[in-house]
């Protein structure tokens, strides 16, 4: 199989950086306010917060490698890496906006729901990462 010369255009480029542009816009968003939210709004002790946060990154440990391994494995039909980016592009601003909105229930609930939330936040911009990065290093059409 002969390998094909590839060289990314301007406009291209523009779009790729345009994506990481909002996706670490967002990110950073959240990583300023959601401690904030959490304490401030929510009531919940920055102690549990915390552990909250922490434990969610020990998961971002197992779980980033784990979403590698699944993308390289899947064989979607509309490319390896963009039905990811298509879902992302959706379902990443809810988890955001649902991350900002704990219900008015007990405080063990409250606890559960940003736990949860906040978990799945981390997972779903796994989702938005790994493809992003995994395609701008891509080096032949055939696998984009």
């Amino acid at each position: 199989m002969k390998k094909e010369n590839y060289e990314t255009g301007t406009k291209e480029k523009a779009v790729y950086y345009s994506y990481f542009l909002g996706q670490n816009m967002l990110y950073f968003i959240v990583n300023q306010y959601a401690m904030l939210y959490f304490t401030d709004y929510v009531g919940i002790t920055a102690k549990v917060v915390g552990t909250i946060f922490l434990c969610a990154r020990i998961w971002d440990a197992v779980d980033d490698p784990m979403f590698g391994v699944i993308v390289d494995k899947a064989n979607m039909k509309k490319g390896k890496y963009k039905p990811w980016m298509n879902f992302v592009s959706i379902a990443l601003p809810v988890v955001s906006f649902l991350l900002f909105c704990i219900p008015n229930i007990p405080m063990g609930g409250k606890i559960a729901f940003a736990a949860v939330i906040y978990v799945l936040w981390g997972m779903t911009y796994t989702i938005s990462d790994v493809p992003g990065f995994a395609d701008g290093y891509c080096d032949d059409k055939e696998h984009q």
